[in-house]
């Protein structure tokens, strides 16, 4: 086991395990989004409001940083489903911005 798991680090790409996935499929905080190392869950309030359990996680964009305020924008990487990274007022939450391991 500790063959396979130093084979898999130097070979592999841990940094894709180890990091949020926006609703596209990137890797927050890689390539693309490398300048948005966060991920944010823009309607998780609307959808666990809603019961919708299969949704709560799905609406999530990289962002640069927490928001602190609401301003009806995030800064983020858009989507395809949230080009202009909007957010409504009652999906709006105050976080602490968390790291995720980096290598």
């Amino acid at each position: 086991m500790v063959v396979v798991a130093a084979l898999g680090f130097s070979e592999g790409k841990p940094d894709v395990v180890f990091t949020p996935y926006d609703e596209d499929g990137r890797n927050c905080g890689v390539n693309s989004t490398a300048n948005y190392p966060y991920l944010y869950l823009y309607s998780v309030v609307s959808n666990v409001k809603s019961l919708n359990a299969s949704k709560v996680l799905s609406n999530a964009v990289c962002v640069s940083s927490c928001p602190k305020n609401y301003t009806g924008f995030l800064p983020c990487a858009n989507t395809t489903l949230n080009k202009l990274c909007q957010i409504t007022e009652d999906n709006f939450y105050s976080s602490n911005e968390c790291n995720f391991l980096y290598f």
